[in-house]
């Protein structure tokens, strides 16, 4: 395989995913015409949908992940784009809560739309949050 590959997409063998058992599962809203996150998407019932269509497959309910309601909907953008380090702060407070219960993700990227971009915060970036 290519280590270049540029695709955005790749197949996850399921019975790896149950052997290794996560605490945690990211279900990356890849870009297409019926994104369910990032700017805009307001409406949260897409996301909860993607969400339920993971969690209804099965064997999934026996997760950790599952288990402990750490199963998210993560904006493409907030992974591995030009936003990957509002990301980090994202993901830094739903992994590491205790390290990071100083830090408001929603309010640095909030500031980041208004002061460096001109306009307010509106869309689902991280679905559900836990905190």
């Amino acid at each position: 395989e290519d280590a270049m590959d540029s695709r955005r997409e790749v197949e996850v063998d399921p019975e790896k995913v149950m052997a290794v058992d996560p605490d945690f599962v990211l279900l990356e809203d890849v870009p297409n015409p019926s994104r369910v996150t990032g700017y805009g998407a307001t409406d949260t019932k897409p996301a909860t949908k993607m969400l339920n269509q993971f969690l209804d497959r099965p064997g999934v309910d026996t997760l950790s992940a599952a288990e402990n309601d750490q199963v998210h909907v993560l904006d493409y953008k907030l992974a591995s784009a030009e936003k990957s380090w509002l990301g980090a702060l994202y993901l830094g407070k739903l992994f590491y809560p205790d390290r990071f219960d100083d830090v408001d993700p929603a309010a640095v990227h909030e500031e980041y739309y208004t002061k460096w971009l001109g306009e307010g915060l509106q869309g689902t970036y991280l679905f559900p949050e836990s905190w």
